[in-house]
């Protein structure tokens, strides 16, 4: 079975009626080996709900970030790896919709698998993002 090398990305999920910004490129036609696992755009995430701005499931990057991605697939692939992308570059309105999540204390519906160590109310400290805490809930739930 292939093991997998678990790197988390942040480029941009665009909409479907949007048109990729200038200097950016799909990252799944560039790097199609890549395995890309999108739950923003579904409601298997912390939230429980698709996030504002993750409506299509793209990934898009700028060239520079795509060609670094590739080359490390490349070296990953050569020892049967891969990179496994769960998220990219965040909208606006995205960070938007986590912050009126987070101030909603009894919306917890997904806290047994996303975080369950965690209280909700520390998602509005300033010195961790909400991301980066549930990426530690995330990783940790995988590795028991």
């Amino acid at each position: 079975m292939k093991k997998l090398y678990f790197l988390f990305f942040f480029a941009f999920l665009a909409c479907k009626n949007n048109s990729i910004p200038d200097g950016f490129i799909n990252l799944e036609d560039s790097v199609p080996s890549l395995i890309i696992e999108l739950r923003y755009s579904t409601t298997d995430n912390f939230v429980g709900e698709i996030i504002d701005g993750y409506r299509d499931p793209k990934i898009v990057l700028t060239l520079e970030t795509v060609n670094a991605l590739k080359k490390v697939q490349n070296e990953l692939n050569k020892q049967k790896l891969g990179l496994k992308i769960f998220d990219g570059y965040r909208p606006q309105k995205a960070v938007n919709h986590f912050i009126r999540w987070a101030k909603k204390l009894n919306d917890t519906v997904k806290k047994k698998k996303y975080y369950p160590m965690l209280e909700k109310t520390s998602f509005l400290k300033k010195d961790m993002s909400l991301k980066d805490r549930v990426i530690v809930e995330e990783v940790r739930s995988m590795l028991h």
